[in-house]
């Protein structure tokens, strides 16, 4: 009663946390877990605030030293004799449980939020340096096609408000549209204004591998992190062609590279055996699969979700939940571009294991995707994006050739449809 009483009005954190999947999986007593975890949740908590853990240090009766942290790691010291003295387990092989169980404990730990958040310091998942939300951004044009610098600032600073990376140059962005001196300005303004706030992904795909090395160059010198490709699309190519261009534009490129998949236009598909011999390159460093397949997608993010070195982005935003919940690091969602707030809450509730939200903005981003995919190729469902864009002032409707802007009548249509999900940028990506 006592310890309730001490405990209800506080909660408690990571110790606890960290103490329920060992009851679940291994059947250990509650109070036995939070003794062995105890004294190294103390020495991981003491680099947040370490004069907290002096005072518990010397209520415990440890020697002052010089600083802080040496009297709050002495404190650490006599917690763990304590634990000794008592008879019991002193880590988590004594206590039975094996190591090739630890990830799974992890992930059950890390999804006890409620309690995680209490924690002095931060415990959260690692996750791998190309990961998140990546949104693969159109391209904000002019009247006269030119790039429209204020609405690159605009729509990126709107990405990265909500979460998100910008990759631009994709195929949602026109890439094979534009003129090299364009995707120049446009690779220029976008690390102007996201430099040091997100990841920046920039495409170099093409049908001339010198063209492409030298996108890679002058984007390497602009200061992209990181470049992405599909395969040269011109001549059908078996999957030896795929594994040997990949294997020399990677070590061309001095940038990380992502192999790109994407069969709805290159009308060729990677295999995954081929992905994988590439993920083993070492400047390739990550694989975003635009084809569709749930076999297929469970298949790769088995493949890599371990691998700490290699990454999967799914493009298939319609499985942006299941993918995450499977493993999957990071999304590639197109709709990002007027809903970036969305994807990020499918991605971070999921992992926070806030099931309930990430279903939520899932069913919600999936409505408004079929607002401009729904029975649509590609080249007509890019126009209607970028008109939406346009509605809540992201940026202009104009596109490309041999595209077509909107007009009047189906204007009208995607302005009726869109509104039953939101009247402004703030509505449309909220799940309440």
């Amino acid at each position: 009663m006592y310890g309730g009483m001490c405990l209800g009005p506080v909660n408690t954190a990571a110790v606890h946390a960290l103490s329920y999947p060992l009851g679940v999986e291994y059947h250990i007593p509650h109070g036995l877990s939070n003794a062995l975890l105890l004294p190294y949740v103390m020495e991981y908590n003491i680099e947040a605030d370490a004069s907290k853990y002096e005072r518990i240090a010397e209520i415990l009766g440890a020697e002052k030293k010089s600083n802080s942290r040496e009297t709050a790691l002495e404190g650490v010291k006599i917690m763990k004799q304590l634990i000794v003295d008592c008879g019991l387990p002193v880590s988590l092989s004594q206590a039975g449980v094996k190591e090739e169980s630890i990830p799974q404990l992890a992930e059950g730990a890390i999804k006890v939020q409620r309690l995680l958040k209490n924690n002095i310091r931060e415990i959260a998942r690692k996750t791998k340096k190309y990961s998140g939300v990546v949104v693969p951004m159109v391209t904000p044009l002019r009247a006269d096609l030119s790039i429209d610098l204020d609405a690159v600032s605009t729509l990126v600073n709107h990405l990265i408000d909500g979460g998100c990376h910008p990759f631009v140059l994709g195929t949602t962005g026109e890439s094979s549209s534009i003129t090299f001196e364009s995707k120049v300005a446009l690779v220029q303004k976008t690390v102007e204004v996201a430099k040091g706030k997100a990841m920046i992904y920039a495409g170099i795909s093409g049908n001339c591998f010198q063209e492409s090395l030298d996108q890679a160059t002058k984007y390497t010198d602009i200061g992209v992190d990181v470049l992405v490709a599909h395969v040269p699309y011109y001549y059908p190519l078996n999957q030896n062609h795929i594994l040997n261009y990949y294997q020399q534009l990677a070590s061309a490129v001095s940038l990380p590279l992502i192999v790109y998949n994407m069969p709805m236009t290159t009308n060729m598909s990677i295999d995954l055996d081929i992905a994988d011999q590439l993920s083993k390159h070492s400047n390739i460093v990550g694989y975003k699969e635009s084809e569709r397949g749930e076999e297929r997608m469970a298949k790769a993010i088995g493949l890599w979700k371990d691998r700490e070195d290699f990454s999967y982005l799914l493009g298939w935003a319609a499985k942006s939940y299941e993918g995450i919940l499977l493993g999957a690091d990071g999304l590639v969602p197109s709709t990002g571009n007027l809903t970036p707030q969305l994807y990020s809450t499918i991605y971070e509730s999921v992992l926070a294991g806030n099931n309930e939200a990430a279903q939520k903005a899932q069913e919600k981003s999936d409505a408004i995707s079929k607002v401009y995919q729904e029975n649509q190729i590609l080249c007509n469902a890019i126009p209607i994006l970028k008109f939406l864009l346009a509605k809540y002032n992201l940026c202009t409707k104009a596109v490309l050739l041999p595209m077509i802007a909107l007009n009047e009548a189906d204007e009208k249509i995607a302005t009726e449809k869109i509104n039953n999900y939101g009247t402004d940028l703030k509505s449309l990506n909220s799940i309440e």
